[in-house]
């Protein structure tokens, strides 16, 4: 799969992948958690370092962004406007799971919002790393449009 060559195609790619996660990886994991992190590529991340995206039959879809590199964090005020829920040293977390089957829908929106929002430039300046699932095996994500 080629890199996204904008905004929207990446976030319909993640929102595919995500929903069918939410579907089909519970049920194939069992408790486990899987999981990969969308990080900066070259030069244009701005404040952009790390975003993980991860899934579980417990909680769903759940996305993690780091705000370390923002002096000071974003303001909470400004986060939730953004649709965090929560501050954890460091990360802003927000779960899907009260969402259901909207949920993958609204992370792949608010996660690719927040690599814009942060000074990323383009999909291109995007990759994965991390890529796992607690139990082992493999797991690839096809069609994500991310460089690995």
């Amino acid at each position: 799969m080629p890199t996204a060559p904008d905004w929207h195609w990446l976030e319909e790619s993640l929102k595919a992948l995500l929903c069918a996660w939410w579907e089909q990886l519970p049920a194939q994991i069992g408790p486990d958690v899987a999981g990969f992190n969308i990080v900066p590529r070259g030069d244009h991340a701005g404040t952009f370092s790390t975003l993980s995206v991860l899934c579980s039959q417990t909680d769903g879809v759940m996305l993690l962004v780091d705000d370390r590199a923002v002096r000071g964090g974003t303001p909470s005020e400004v986060m939730a406007g953004r649709g965090w829920h929560d501050r954890i040293m460091g990360w802003w977390q927000r779960d899907f799971y009260d969402l259901r089957a909207e949920g993958p829908a609204v992370a792949a929106r608010i996660a690719v919002g927040e690599a814009r929002l942060r000074g990323v430039l383009s999909p291109a300046d995007l990759g994965t790393a991390e890529v796992r699932c607690e139990g082992g095996g493999r797991l690839t994500l096809p069609g994500l449009a991310l460089q690995l």
